[in-house]
């Protein structure tokens, strides 16, 4: 409950605002709360300003499930993350594959910490 607070003060609506707008009502564990999906992602995940890459809107308030996630290949989001969003795969032992244009920006973006 806490965390939902805590992310409602940081975009200025009160409580129950927030949980109209961005909680998944279809799960309920008193006390709480399951942020909801927009096309299988979470809600808070959004294009940055030059439409680059997707990262998280409230990254600096995002809750501790959030704050523990770690990205990896074996996670079916981020292999699909990266055939939608970057037109790349990854080969059995773990190499890069698509355009040379597509991974070097892929790489800039990873090295710039712009998917934070």
């Amino acid at each position: 409950m806490a965390e939902a607070e805590h992310i409602a003060d940081t975009l200025g609506i009160s409580l129950e605002t927030f949980l109209e707008r961005y909680s998944d009502d279809s799960w309920f564990e008193p006390g709480f709360y399951l942020l909801d999906s927009q096309d299988g992602a979470c809600v808070f995940l959004g294009e940055t300003e030059d439409r680059r890459v997707f990262s998280c809107l409230i990254h600096a308030v995002r809750p501790e499930v959030c704050r523990k996630w770690q990205p990896g290949l074996e996670r079916k989001e981020c292999f699909e993350g990266l055939q939608k969003y970057w037109r790349l795969s990854v080969d059995s032992s773990g190499q890069l594959w698509g355009s040379e244009e597509k991974i070097q920006e892929f790489r800039s973006v990873l090295n710039s910490g712009e998917l934070l």
